[in-house]
């Protein structure tokens, strides 16, 4: 007990202003006037390659946002682009897509060659269609909620261009899961993540 009174006093001590001079309130969110804050934006085309349900898949879309110095926040979507047999009817063929918010953390990105480490957060849903008769509405489509970890090595080309490779994980849940013969295994698959980012980066 004595010990953990001795630990706490220490922790108070560390944190307390004890000088006049340490007197003015802060916040967490408060910077060194000496740094101010860099805000800009970005997009462009974003691809995973993956596998779902055992077959290869490929999925293109895009993304964008607004950097705020070191975070970044925004917006994407993705489609898959590659024909897959629909699970329960394999005459047919699956029509997978998602879109949402997305965002993260870019780590020394002053360096030529550096981490971004962020988070997908999609709706989508889970098609079902018939190839051979075309211009017909998807046989059944349930919805979806998304959830992609990823992460990233980023390239600097230019302060206007940087290309990032990385890998990520799509969890699947919802609906589409549920009222399918789909599950969550199907999807959460390791990916290799391309993205293509044209802006204005500090």
């Amino acid at each position: 007990m004595k010990k953990l009174a001795i630990v706490i006093t220490g922790i108070l001590v560390y944190i307390l202003p004890i000088r006049a001079q340490d007197q003015e309130f802060k916040t967490i969110f408060q910077r060194d006037p000496d740094k101010p804050v860099f805000i800009s934006g970005f997009g462009g085309p974003i691809m995973s390659f993956t596998s779902i349900d055992g077959h290869f898949a490929h999925l293109m879309g895009g993304g964008g946002g607004v950097i705020i110095n070191n975070f970044f926040f925004g917006g994407y979507g993705l489609g898959l682009t590659t024909s897959i047999p629909y699970k329960s009817e394999p005459d047919h063929t699956l029509d997978f897509g998602h879109g949402g918010l997305m965002c993260g953390i870019i780590l020394g990105s002053n360096r030529p060659v550096h981490l971004s480490v962020s988070s997908l957060f999609g709706w989508g849903n889970i098609s079902e269609s018939d190839p051979d008769i075309i211009g017909l509405d998807d046989i059944s489509s349930y919805p979806v909620f998304v959830v992609t970890p990823l992460i990233e090595v980023e390239l600097n080309f230019s302060r206007f261009f940087k290309v990032g490779a990385g890998t990520s994980m799509s969890f699947v849940n919802g609906t589409g899961v549920e009222q399918t013969t789909y599950s969550v295994r199907d999807f959460a698959k390791p990916s290799i993540f391309l993205s293509f980012k044209f802006g204005w980066f500090n």
